[in-house]
């Protein structure tokens, strides 16, 4: 069944992109440590020590790998795609200018993919575009609100990042820019011949522009006056 299918797909996923969140925090002990607000995370504050994240990290991998094996082969592969992007983004590709902000869209793209391979729904090129373009401004929104930090700290450089305060326009400006082409892709969608087929009354889709628009504007907002953590979401 669906749901079955769709449930075990989200504790396998939740399990190993947890393990690498762990991963993650471990290689960033010592730039959490030096951060106003990432200080106070589990494992940069000490309340969690370095071998019990080790051991955490590898029961959540170990967990979610073996739910996988009930589900189809596709959803493994994608599943261990993550995995293996996710470690390499934390290992290396965090450093690179923009390569980690693409990095970071096609995982959460990913976990889309990998619901369509557990379930056997037909994932689209409409959803996938429009679910990379609006993840990419996320990813972006995330750097943004890094570097707004650094900036008002007056910090030239983001630690351990690609990025100086002064490309802050510039991140800011890819940001918007990755959530209205998200926007764009839904009024394509919308007048696609695709949607007279699925739907009834396809002019109701409308009703989404205004408030996918008004989500992208607000969120860019908050982020350059400084109130957006460094997890958008």
């Amino acid at each position: 069944p669906v749901a079955s299918k769709t449930a075990l797909a989200f504790f396998a996923f939740a399990l190993c992109a947890s393990a690498g969140y762990i991963l993650n925090d471990l290689l960033d002990l010592d730039e959490d440590r030096r951060h106003k607000t990432k200080k106070n995370r589990a494992l940069a504050s000490g309340r969690v020590t370095i071998g019990a994240g080790f051991l955490l990290a590898i029961l959540c991998l170990t967990a979610g790998a073996s739910i996988a094996r009930f589900l189809p082969t596709a959803f493994a592969i994608a599943l261990t795609a993550y995995i293996a992007i996710s470690v390499s983004y934390s290992v290396f590709l965090k450093r690179l200018l923009v390569v980690d902000v693409l990095a970071l869209a096609v995982l959460y793209t990913l976990r889309v993919v990998a619901g369509g391979f557990a379930t056997g729904i037909v994932l689209s090129p409409w959803l996938l575009s429009f679910a990379f373009f609006l993840f990419l401004s996320l990813a972006f929104a995330k750097r943004a609100a890094d570097l707004v930090q650094h900036q008002q700290d007056n910090q030239r450089i983001l630690p351990g990042r690609g990025y100086l305060t002064t490309d802050l326009d510039a991140v800011s400006i890819a940001g918007m820019c990755g959530g209205f082409l998200s926007a764009l892709v839904l009024t394509l969608y919308i007048n696609s011949e695709s949607v007279q087929l699925l739907y009834r009354r396809p002019g109701l889709l409308w009703g989404l522009q205004p408030i996918l628009l008004y989500y992208f504007s607000r969120l860019w907002v908050i982020c350059r006056r400084g109130k957006l953590t460094e997890d958008p979401t």
